[in-house]
């Protein structure tokens, strides 16, 4: 973190020189631009290492990381000096920043600026809304005198006590009596033409509040208000309105922001406002992304359906799926029966949802689908479960599949699984020895044997090494005998050791084996010395 130190205080060090330009000529905006460029570019260097800076702010000075990065003379038109006095406490500039912004930012500070009717700059700060530059205030700021406001409630209070009864008939006549405020050509704009970017307003106004630390015991309130607008959006399908209000209070910072997101979250959590979400972001494709993030950990089962009902393209699918794994302490029992039973294009897409899980887990979760009907579905369940020696059974199970590309995978799987080497190895000796298994696919038998020398087992090496000698010549036919010949020189080859060099080298030597058999071993026995080589000290 101190490495950017030097640069924070340079970009600082540009800013107050860009002031000092800035006050010497004050109309020319366009100088502005140009007397800022530098402070810009060296607070975007820092930015492209770090997500965001953020400084505190004292009378005099700006402090970063416990560093001072910036300071000045305290008086009435400093920066610091208006930040700190009117209740700004640390200033965070996010990566993205734009010079628009930065100008925006530094003329709050211009002294050429102040004047009588100028406003205080927490104000400012607030109605710029500046998207890249955020801040924090002192809790319990407040426009008036400490005191004054429970002093105006209390007395409030009182009088609303004493009079509500006497008052509430001639309230209820004059409401029905009074005219509109507003007729109906001054109410047509608001009503239809302008809501939109009125909800926009609002949804940012509400989340500035929060931010801020300005809502004090009205939070719930203004959470509720947040929840309402929502609903409302959602309600009108206004697609600009609900991706603002859905991914703002994704950037929402301040001590009230997660428990925010939190009762934002409960609330799109609900199952009808899902399924409209859901019919709605086909058409908005940023609202599945901004809704995935902000649901809670317990929408796990609401995903699962939602995935399950979903007609999808496979980018939304596998959007969903993430999210539903992401919370799979709360729906595990059904993740597991959707893997195991689901349409084959849901159990792919939480079989690829489970990749970023520790291997362990994910072996145990991905062994749900190699009980799927689809031969697809458990092939690629055999690749999430890769050699993890805890399924060795179900990997044996799956040496007898109907599809021979599901029994090579189970193969070439059990092959890694040493931690259980003797047992891996007893059933791939039995699928071998198997009389239907002389009618496998050469591939097969091939990926088998291989398999079987790389579990470096005594069983599966005795068998491999009973197999070159050609122990059952007399009983077979010479083809048959030179075809299991060859097949144990693959799987001997598979184990780079000292005995399967002897081995090899020993058949290569053998005046009974055909010429085929004696250069295969001859060639594996080469390339054994080259490997072994390289290992022995």
């Amino acid at each position: 973190m101190q490495d950017k130190l030097p640069d924070v205080r340079d970009a600082f060090s540009a800013l107050a020189r860009a002031l000092q330009r800035m006050g010497a000529h004050r109309n020319a905006r366009e100088q502005h631009v140009a007397d800022l460029e530098p402070a810009l570019l060296t607070l975007a260097s820092v930015l492209t290492r770090e997500p965001t800076v953020t400084v505190q702010v004292e009378p005099s000075t700006l402090i970063c990381d416990g560093e001072v990065v910036y300071s000045e003379v305290a008086r009435e038109s400093s920066l610091c000096f208006r930040l700190h006095r009117d209740g700004v406490r640390s200033l965070t500039f996010t990566r993205g920043v734009s010079l628009e912004e930065l100008l925006a930012f530094v003329h709050l500070s211009l002294p050429e600026a102040a004047g009588p009717g100028r406003e205080d700059a927490l104000t400012e700060l607030w109605k710029a809304d500046l998207q890249s530059i955020s801040y924090t205030v002192v809790a319990g700021y407040q426009m008036i005198e400490e005191g004054a406001a429970d002093d105006i409630s209390a007395r409030a209070r009182g009088s609303l006590e004493r009079f509500a009864d006497a008052l509430a008939p001639a309230e209820e006549a004059g409401a029905r009596l009074a005219p509109s405020l507003l007729g109906e050509v001054e109410r047509r704009p608001l009503e239809t033409e302008s809501w939109s970017a009125l909800a926009q307003r609002t949804a940012a106004t509400l989340l500035d509040i929060v931010a801020s630390n300005f809502a004090g015991r009205d939070l719930s309130s203004l959470e509720e208000t947040y929840g309402r607008l929502f609903d409302e959006v959602l309600e009108r399908r206004d697609l600009d309105a609900l991706t603002l209000v859905l991914t703002r209070p994704k950037a929402l910072q301040g001590p009230h922001a997660d428990g925010f997101r939190a009762v934002l979250g409960q609330r799109l959590a609900d199952k009808g406002r899902a399924h409209r979400l859901l019919e709605l972001s086909r058409r908005a494709p940023d609202l599945l992304p901004a809704w995935l993030a902000q649901l809670p950990a317990s929408a796990g089962e609401l995903l699962l359906d939602a995935l399950e009902g979903a007609d999808e393209l496979p980018a939304r699918r596998a959007l969903l799926a993430q999210a539903a794994v992401q919370r799979l302490e709360g729906c595990r029992k059904s993740c597991e029966q959707k893997l195991r039973m689901a349409a084959p294009d849901v159990s792919r897409a939480l079989l690829a949802a489970l990749q970023p899980l520790p291997p362990a887990q994910r072996a145990l979760l991905g062994s749900f689908a190699l009980q799927h009907r689809s031969a697809q579905v458990r092939l690629e369940a055999l690749a999430v479960v890769d050699s993890n020696p805890a399924i060795v059974g179900q990997l044996g199970q799956l040496l007898f599949d109907r599809e021979p590309p599901v029994r090579m995978a189970a193969a070439e799987a059990l092959g890694g699984c040493s931690a259980r080497a003797d047992e891996a190895s007893r059933l791939l000796l039995a699928t071998i020895g198997r009389e239907e298994f002389a009618l496998e696919d050469r591939a097969l038998q091939t990926t088998c044997h291989r398999a079987l020398g790389r579990l470096r087992s005594t069983a599966g090496f005795v068998f491999l090494q009973d197999r070159l000698a050609g122990s059952k010549r007399s009983l077979l036919r010479k083809k048959r005998v030179e075809e299991e010949q060859l097949l144990a020189v693959y799987g001997l080859a598979a184990e780079p050791s000292e005995r399967s060099l002897a081995s090899l080298e020993e058949a290569a030597a053998a005046p009974a084996n055909t010429a085929k058999v004696v250069t295969v071993c001859k060639a594996a026995a080469h390339r054994m010395r080259q490997q072994l080589s390289r290992v022995r000290p």
